[in-house]
């Protein structure tokens, strides 16, 4: 099937709903990033938008008090940041306030050109 052309001045947004697995946050940011490949090249798509907390699996519950794994969700951001150079992203993801703070955010991330431009809870 043929997609129709995009008007000028307007872009394509394709909306992701992925199934993930719980606490496996590799697999979860391997599947986002043929998500967001197959965006590209079959849709068209000049925006990938995944819902709240697609990195971690919902609902994560007491994996959010290990800082491993949320070490383990930013390194996937990073993966999938690197991953998505010529698309914008926007994937919910758990995010601390600051480095040194306890308080989490559910977050939405929003990567253009392969960087996090924004985090908005």
């Amino acid at each position: 099937m043929s997609l129709p052309a995009v008007e000028p001045g307007s872009i394509r947004i394709a909306l992701a709903q992925i199934g993930t697995q719980v606490g496996d946050c590799i697999a979860n940011a391997d599947r986002v990033i043929e998500t967001i490949k197959r965006a590209k090249h079959e849709l068209n798509a000049r925006v990938v938008v995944f819902p709240e907390l697609t990195l971690t699996g919902y609902p994560p519950e007491d994996l959010l008090l290990r800082d491993d794994f949320l070490t383990q969700c930013s390194a996937q951001i990073e993966r999938i940041a690197a991953a998505a150079s010529d698309i914008a992203v926007v994937i919910g993801a758990p995010l601390r306030l600051t480095l040194d703070s306890s308080r989490l955010i559910n977050a939405a991330i929003v990567i253009d050109q392969g960087q996090i431009i924004a985090q908005y809870a």
